[in-house]
């Protein structure tokens, strides 16, 4: 049982028949007579949505899942091809300290690639667990596009923190299929106070999950982001590398900076937080870098001279 599961009791809010006798939550095997109708793309009667036995689909229904997280393991990834739209990490800020919070906030789709049809996803938010710290971890749904938690949206997690992943399913209840993009969880989540040494923490996407109302499987792009843990950093250092311009951003193939002054050591991170290219600078003030050989997606560009160090977003597009 995951994550998944809770997008069928959006899809079957409300929806009654018979209960199960002597129902538990307990993982046994428990029959009950079938109920009337069957989901339409996969044809699993809806009897399977009820959960806990009562006799009703509802929001109680998600207590079931989260008893028996993991008792069975039928997650699948989703497939991400260019064209789908994106499911897509948004943290900030780009450089942070130890005990320092880290916004995160999981967007559906852009402007660009809005969503079409979609009414509800599951997903795995992942991350170096070692990097990070479950104090002050915190969730909220508040602006989540989908609609209001509790209310039209059915909103499950499951904190796995110490397999460095939490797991969510977020899903409307009202049969009705979402249209647009925009942002559906923040998590708020606290760097270690034990690192020596910058770290990239990689924020990225798993096992995704999306269904329209009409239960058709939904392919997302899964588009991770970047984070630098810097121990020794609280804001820009004083020496010179405020000035740094990147542009254009988005690029295409060739990225500028600008500002640069001494010398060290300019690196691009992927969204795993893996260094896929470096090149160094001395006296100059300004280098091209040539980034035809990456793939589309969001990038951090880290700038380290002899005292200072900064981080910027860079979204590569074609």
């Amino acid at each position: 049982m995951t994550n998944s599961d809770a997008l069928y009791l959006g899809l079957a809010f409300n929806q009654a028949g018979p209960n199960r006798p002597a129902a538990t939550l307990n993982w046994v095997g428990q029959p009950c007579p079938d109920w009337t109708f069957n989901f339409a793309v996969n044809s699993v009667n809806l009897k399977h949505a009820d959960c806990d036995g009562n006799g009703i689909i509802n929001f109680d229904d998600t207590l079931a899942i989260d008893f028996n997280y993991l008792n069975t393991h039928n997650k699948f990834e989703g497939i991400s091809a260019e064209g789908n739209p994106p499911l897509w990490v948004e943290a900030t800020p780009d450089t942070v300290g130890l005990e320092q919070a880290i916004d995160i906030v999981v967007h559906l789709g852009t402007s660009e690639q809005p969503i079409d049809s979609l009414h509800g996803v599951a997903f795995s938010l992942t991350f170096n667990e070692s990097l990070l710290t479950q104090n002050g971890l915190a969730i909220d749904f508040d602006n989540c596009v989908l609609g209001s938690a509790g209310i039209d949206v059915i909103a499950f997690q499951k904190n796995l923190f110490n397999d460095g992943m939490i797991d969510f399913a977020i899903t409307r209840n009202t049969l009705e299929d979402f249209q647009g993009y925009g942002p559906i969880v923040h998590v708020r989540i606290v760097t270690t106070d034990n690192l020596s040494g910058a770290h990239p923490v990689a924020l990225g996407l798993g096992g995704i999950v999306a269904i329209t109302a009409a239960e058709t499987p939904i392919e997302l792009t899964a588009i991770g982001d970047t984070v630098i843990i810097d121990p020794n950093k609280v804001g820009i250092n004083e020496i010179g590398l405020e000035n740094v311009l990147l542009y254009p951003n988005p690029a295409s193939d060739v990225v500028n900076l600008s500002g640069l002054q001494g010398s060290g050591t300019v690196t691009i991170l992927n969204a795993m937080g893996q260094a896929v290219m470096a090149e160094p600078f001395q006296n100059s003030d300004r280098m091209a870098l040539d980034l035809s050989k990456l793939d589309s997606g969001v990038y951090l560009v880290q700038i380290r001279s002899e005292n200072s160090m900064i981080a910027q977003k860079l979204r590569l597009i074609r």
